[in-house]
C-alpha cells in the first residue's frame, strides 16, 4: 500500500451522520509505506469510521493494508464462532451458568444473558445478572471450567482466576494463568 499525501479521519456514532473528527493533514513520513497512530482529541463513541485521503504520492496511488481501532472495553458480545448449522455461538449467562447459544436465539430473548463487560478490576461481568466470569478446577491438562460467581469474592481470592484482558486480535485472554484464552 502506498501512503496518501493528505487525509482526515470521519466519525459516526449512529452509522449514518458522520462528523469531522480531524480535519486534512499531511503525513510526516515521505515513505511510501509506514504505520502511522492517531489519536483523537477526546473520547469518541464510534459506530462508524471514514478515512478520507487525497494527493497521492510520487507513485499515483493510495491505499491502506490495515488499520486497528484501540478502543475502551465497554459493553461486548463474545462470539465464539459458528456452529454445525452455520450460526455464530455467543457466550451466555443462564440460571448462574455460562452456556454457548446462538447468537440470535439470545439477542431476540431480550434478556442481556448475552452481554458482559470488564470492569475496573478486569473482571468479566455479565450484565444480566452482575456475577463475574472465573476459572474454576484449572488444570494444565484441561485449562479448567469457567464459572460464575461473585465479583467482590472473586476478586477477594487474589488468585487471578476473574481477571481477563482482551487481545488486539479479539481473543479473551486470562490475565494470570499462563495467558490462556477463552474457547468454546
Amino acid at each position: 500500500s502506498q501512503g496518501p499525501g493528505k487525509v482526515k479521519f470521519l466519525t459516526s456514532s449512529d452509522g449514518g451522520n458522520f462528523e469531522e473528527t480531524t480535519p486534512w493533514r499531511s503525513s510526516e513520513r515521505s515513505e511510501s509505506a509506514y504505520v502511522e497512530t492517531v489519536m483523537f482529541g477526546a473520547p469518541r463513541s464510534v459506530k462508524s469510521l471514514t478515512i478520507a485521503m487525497r494527493m497521492p504520492l510520487t507513485s499515483g496511488y493510495f491505499g491502506l493494508r490495515n488499520v486497528a481501532l484501540l478502543v475502551e472495553p465497554g459493553p461486548m458480545m463474545l462470539v465464539a464462532g459458528a456452529a454445525p448449522q452455520g450460526e455464530e455461538l455467543c457466550l451466555v449467562s443462564s440460571a448462574g451458568a455460562l452456556n454457548a447459544e446462538g447468537c440470535l436465539d439470545a439477542i431476540a430473548a431480550g434478556a442481556g444473558r448475552e452481554i458482559f463487560y470488564l470492569n475496573s478490576a478486569s473482571q468479566l461481568v455479565s450484565a444480566g445478572d452482575g456475577k463475574c466470569v472465573s476459572l474454576e478446577h484449572a488444570g494444565a491438562a484441561n485449562g479448567g471450567e469457567l464459572l460464575l460467581r461473585d465479583c467482590a469474592s472473586a476478586a477477594a481470592a487474589d488468585d487471578g482466576r476473574s481477571t481477563f484482558e482482551l487481545t488486539p486480535a479479539g481473543q479473551l485472554k486470562l490475565q494470570s494463568f499462563g495467558g490462556l484464552c477463552v474457547v468454546a
